[in-house]
């Protein structure tokens, strides 16, 4: 289920994503991150 989590969330952002990595790759990186922490955050407890 978590591989379906993941992937929701790249549908959401995957323009956004594919341009800020061709803008600024350290901020693509950061926003990733983010996004990671903000899943983990919101799946419900094992």
């Amino acid at each position: 289920m978590v591989a379906s989590h993941d992937v929701a969330i790249c549908d959401d952002c995957i323009g956004v994503c594919l341009g800020t990595l061709a803008t600024d790759p350290d901020l693509f990186e950061a926003t990733i991150e983010r996004a990671r922490t903000l899943a983990a955050a919101s799946r419900p407890p094992l």
